[in-house]
This record gives structure tokens, sequence and C-alpha cells, in this order.
């Protein structure tokens, strides 16, 4: 190991630099927020489908506008309180649960959560580090 690739954490300690970590993030970020925005076209195929008025469609519209609302008031100390790891992976989780609720979603109330759990995710990406 060389002294390049050393980062002093504190008085004689050091840790190995995770070069892999900065690319690994922003890889996560650019999934978010593409997952957050990826259904959108995808309401005009529902309306259709379930047959609900077009105020419905702006509810569900909405929804992201809420529940980003909440969560930037939320994010922005988790990770210095609980540690980056653990927010990363719940982040994650919450990602990929948002996405198998938008995939089984029968209904508005569906919706309505498969939209509002990518928020968190995407903004704890963008706005915790």
């Amino acid at each position: 190991m060389s002294l390049a690739t050393l980062l002093v954490t504190g008085p004689g300690q050091t840790r190995e630099k995770q070069r892999w970590a900065y690319p690994a993030l922003l890889g996560l970020m650019a999934l978010a927020i593409g997952i957050s925005a990826s259904p959108a076209p995808l309401y005009g195929l529902y309306a259709e489908e379930w047959h609900f008025a077009p105020i419905t469609t702006t509810v569900v519209f909405s929804a992201y506008a809420v529940a980003a609302l909440i969560s930037v008031l939320v994010v922005g100390s988790i990770s210095d309180r609980f540690g980056r790891r653990r927010v990363l992976l719940v982040a994650v989780s919450t990602l990929i649960a948002g996405l198998v609720v938008f995939m089984t979603a029968g209904g508005v109330a569906a919706l309505l959560v498969a939209l509002a759990l990518p928020v968190l995710p995407s903004l704890q990406f963008t706005l915790g580090y």
C-alpha cells in the first residue's frame, strides 16, 4: 500500500482510499433519478385502463411533490446521524421496493405508493452526499 492510497482519519490512524465509491454513488444517483421519473409516460395508459378521472392523474403527479417536500425536510441529517453505508443500503432497498410496487400496481393507491417510495433514495443520493 503506497502513501498515495492512504487517507489520514485521525492522529496515527489511516485507512485505504476507496476509488470505486464515487463512481458507484454517481451510478446510484442516476439510477434513482431515472427510476423516479420513468413511470410518468405510463400514467396515460393507466388512466385509460383503469378509467380514472383527469384529477386522479394530477393527484398521482402531486404525490411526488409532496413526498419530495417531506423528504427534503428529513434527508439532510440522516446520513450524519446513522452513517452513510446504512443509509445507502436503506435507500437502495427503498428504491427496489418502489419498483416492485410499481410493477405490481393494481390501482391508484399502489401508484401513489410506487411514486412516493423512490423519492427518498433519489434525494438521499443527491442531497445527503
